[in-house]
């Protein structure tokens, strides 16, 4: 397995590898101020990177927008274990979690709160929207590769259906759609969906390229839906069962697609950073965000991204979900910014790729838009 995660790593673009930070954990501790700068309330992060085109006059409209539907929002910022299945914006109602379902309710409960901040890039959702550039990096250059298609391209990801789990307020979503891909975003509180569904509206060319649904992964399961890829960002720390959550991204990808993981790791760095300093110390995320038994090794999830794959797995086709790119998502306190590079002790984004079969990359299935 190290031999693997090596192999992912050298498989990194050279000019993700420019900038790359090592600290070692005397250092870190000793640059922890300048660390966590930017996850203070009071920093300022590039807008325009985070939000799109629409930058400032979009951050209005949608307050404006959030204050007049204010009612309803308060009902639906409720954390939802399993909306009914349907249109996104359906106000269905709620219910438990479905039968095997890895959503952990307390987990959901620590957002539900936030809904109606997710596009504030001085929020709570600040490192969000800090790393957002490094994130949209990765998946563009990853997933290009993966299907065939030129990064450089206005829409190289055209034509693609992919679906957003543990979306949010709809923030990665909306970036993936703007790349040309055919988006769904689903996420158990609705009131995140509420805030997606109302930023989404702002921009008129996302229309028909992107939907959003109050519902796990497990009713698309059931539903038999599946995506050319399947993206989930700082989620798999959140959930009840890894195995479980592991099957279910594999039945909804179909053979020859993706499916693309950012999560921590558990390391002594991580723990320092992301539980003593930004919860207990500095105060700048809300005690209890984070739980250090529940962040995911690089190896633990490669392993168990095959061991609950493939045949006897989820159920998705093909073989076995392997890990074929692996990057870290690194802060520089002297840039400032954070960027992709080998040091995965903290941050980590992944991408795991399934065999090809019928509709593998590159056929049919990549040109269907989702229902």
């Amino acid at each position: 397995m190290a031999a693997s995660l090596r192999s992912a790593l050298g498989r990194l673009p050279a000019a993700w590898r420019a900038q790359e930070t090592a600290l070692s954990p005397v250092a870190c501790a000793m640059e922890l101020p300048r660390i966590l700068l930017p996850f203070g309330r009071g920093h300022s992060t590039d807008a325009a990177a985070a939000r799109g085109p629409r930058q400032q006059q979009d951050a209005q409209q949608q307050q404006d927008a959030q204050q007049q539907q204010h009612p309803q929002d308060q009902q639906r910022q409720q954390p939802a274990a399993a909306g009914q299945p349907g249109a996104a914006g359906a106000g269905s109602q709620q219910a438990g979690p479905p039968p095997h379902s890895t959503v952990s309710a307390a987990e959901a409960a620590k957002f539900a709160p936030l809904a109606r901040e997710w596009w504030d890039p001085k929020g709570p959702f600040a490192p969000l929207h800090a790393m957002h550039p490094a994130r949209c990096g990765f998946l563009r250059a990853a997933l290009c590769s993966a299907f065939g298609r030129r990064p450089g391209a206005a829409a190289p990801l055209a034509g693609l259906r992919l679906l957003d789990v543990g979306c949010g307020g709809g923030l990665l979503a909306e970036s993936l759609a703007r790349m040309g891909a055919h988006v769904t975003g689903i996420d158990v509180n609705q009131g995140g969906i509420a805030t997606a569904e109302a930023h989404a509206r702002l921009d008129p060319a996302l229309a028909g390229r992107l939907a959003y649904r109050t519902a796990t992964a497990e009713q698309l399961v059931a539903e038999g839906a599946l995506f050319d890829a399947v993206v989930a960002s700082e989620v798999i720390e959140h959930v009840a069962s890894l195995p479980a959550f592991c099957a279910a991204l594999d039945a909804l990808t179909r053979p020859g697609g993706a499916v693309a993981i950012s999560t921590l790791n558990r390391t002594p760095r991580s723990y320092a950073l992301a539980v003593l300093a930004a919860e207990r110390l500095l105060r700048w995320v809300p005690a209890g965000t984070h739980d250090w038994d529940k962040f995911i090794t690089p190896e633990e999830l490669a392993m168990q991204m095959e061991e609950s794959t493939g045949e006897g797995g989820g159920g998705g086709g093909g073989g076995p979900l392997r890990l074929s790119l692996l990057a870290g998502i690194e802060y520089s306190p002297i840039s400032g910014e954070w960027s992709l590079g080998r040091d995965i002790a903290v941050n980590y984004i992944a991408l795991f790729t399934k065999p090809g079969g019928e509709g593998a990359v590159g056929g049919s299935a990549s040109s269907t838009p989702p229902a």
